[in-house]
């Protein structure tokens, strides 16, 4: 399940063969029937989400059936390029200090 915008590449990366995929509006706040929902769909398999949506729903979905999948960004090129720009403009910038 997820609350993301554009969840289709999430999906596409986890789903095998029946699996249900549940689309939230990015940002979303799960109501208590959504979430009732959620867990009545899941039953006793594994609820997998997104890292964000992973916080909001922490405690409310038994911990031992909820997990996130983890993203890691990365540069595919010129990333100490990016660095140095970034500490530049915060060393510049009075209203970053």
């Amino acid at each position: 399940m997820a609350g993301i915008a554009k969840p289709e590449s999430f999906f596409a990366h986890l789903k095998k063969g029946n699996d249900e995929c549940l689309i939230f509006p990015d940002h979303h706040n799960f109501s208590e029937s959504e979430l009732e929902e959620i867990k009545k769909k899941a039953g006793n398999k594994i609820i997998v989400t997104t890292e964000k949506d992973y916080v909001r729903l922490k405690g409310s979905i038994l911990s031992e059936q909820l997990y996130f999948l983890p993203i890691k960004s990365s540069f595919l090129s010129d990333e100490d390029n990016f660095d140095k720009n970034i500490l530049n403009y915060v060393g510049q910038s009075t209203g970053n200090r």
